[in-house]
């Protein structure tokens, strides 16, 4: 086995116990007990379920909840952090959603982390992986209650090639375990990065993801004003039409 599955594997053991209770509760359409005061799965009236602050359908394994706007200028090193504990300094958006608990419904959902990222040497863009991959949209009203849809990508400014970031997917990577034993996504309060980062969540697959100086939020693209709250959904990946 590789060092890279075996970190993998470490760092699912993380929420092994709970992922079992949690799975179980899916299975019965009942409320799993509370798990070192975790957050319950809830089944909700529409036949999908809620875990904390993340709502998630079984069927379509799609996955969605709340964010907002953060950065219209600067560099950026992420797409999503979580507002209390990531780096709010360098990322398009923010969200209350704990990685912990999006790392257990991603697992739910039959998602995979992905080790292709920790063994590339060289930049280049990543294949699509059926298991790893996802597309990130996001939902918003503008200032009108006008809504509107966009993959998340078409915010993000690619300065080497002066266009917006490729469309496509994003790539689960599932984190690692930190010096302290612990989930490193959970600690940085990382979700989505831009920038390559072994310890978020989900990375970036595309080419520059080793360049920390060429993203930038796209304000021609649509991005609206800060604060603005939206709904990200990740949903598996759908090659474009050719």
């Amino acid at each position: 086995m590789s060092n890279a599955i075996q970190a993998s594997l470490l760092t699912l053991s993380q929420s092994v116990a709970f992922l079992l209770i949690c799975s179980s509760a899916l299975a019965q359409g009942d409320r799993a007990p509370e798990v070192d005061q975790r957050p319950r799965v809830e089944k909700l009236d529409d036949g999908t379920y809620r875990l904390g602050k993340i709502a998630f359908d079984q069927k379509t394994r799609e996955v969605s909840f709340a964010a907002k706007v953060n950065m219209n200028l600067g560099y950026l090193e992420y797409i999503l952090v979580n507002e209390v504990t990531g780096k709010t300094h360098e990322s398009l958006l923010t969200t209350e959603v704990s990685p912990m608990d999006l790392n257990v419904v991603l697992l739910l959902l039959g998602y995979k982390p992905s080790s292709v990222l920790a063994n590339q040497t060289e930049d280049k863009p990543l294949p699509v992986e059926p298991k790893a991959s996802f597309d990130v949209m996001v939902k918003w009203k503008d200032s009108d209650g006008k809504g509107h849809t966009a993959p998340v990508e078409s915010w993000v400014l690619n300065l080497a090639t002066e266009s917006p970031a490729v469309r496509g997917h994003w790539l689960y990577t599932g984190s690692k375990v930190d010096d302290q034993g612990g989930f490193a996504a959970e600690t940085d309060g990382s979700i989505i990065a831009v920038y390559r980062d072994l310890r978020s969540l989900i990375n970036n697959p595309r080419e520059g993801k080793t360049s920390d100086e060429i993203w930038k939020p796209s304000t021609d693209q649509g991005l609206p004003p800060k604060e603005t709250p939206l709904t990200i959904f990740l949903r598996p990946h759908a090659p474009e039409q050719k």
